[in-house]
């Protein structure tokens, strides 16, 4: 049987985690978290939002179908 041929992950851009954001965001109000629990949200969003960010920023991206 043959494998099907896919893109690696490390070969397409990176993105910004704007659903995650949301869904998390609309998880923690429909449980009615509280607000230590917002604010840890708060603080590992920012940190993964500013990582993302800078990643985008500083990629160099290659062709992987140059040959």
């Amino acid at each position: 049987m043959q494998s099907n041929k896919v893109v690696a992950s490390k070969n397409l851009p990176s993105k910004l985690p704007v659903a995650t954001t949301i869904a998390v965001s609309l998880l923690l109000d429909r449980l009615h978290a509280p607000p230590m629990a917002w604010g840890v949200w708060v603080a590992l969003a920012a940190m993964v939002w500013l990582g993302s960010t800078w990643a985008i920023f500083n990629s160099t991206y290659v062709d992987i179908f140059d040959k």
